[in-house]
């Protein structure tokens, strides 16, 4: 809890990440497998290319699973995962998202 709680400072480039476990998932050791991502994703949307590749992993039973640990994350970047979760700490937040 601590550690989701820190402010590094820096930009998110979700690009490298997401084409290196992209790689992984388009072999056959990793069929079926599901990308668990953590962000704040306060980042462009994706390369068309890289959306492509997304969805073609999709069709073949792939998850892309997004946890948002922002408010501010960009909707357009985030549409591209199976499931989005919010990141909510105080107990405050998660009522307000729940009613």
């Amino acid at each position: 809890m601590d550690f989701l709680s820190y402010s590094f400072h820096g930009g998110t480039d979700l690009e490298p990440a997401l084409n290196n476990a992209i790689d992984l998932m388009e072999s056959d050791k990793y069929a079926n497998a599901d990308l668990v991502v953590i962000s704040d994703f306060i980042a462009p949307q994706q390369p068309v290319v890289l959306q492509a590749r997304v969805e073609t992993l999709k069709a073949r039973h792939n998850r892309f699973h997004a946890i948002n640990l922002s408010k501010y994350g960009n909707p357009e970047l985030m549409a591209m995962f199976s499931h989005c979760w919010e990141y909510c700490p105080s107990l405050l937040n998660r009522i307000v998202k729940r009613f």
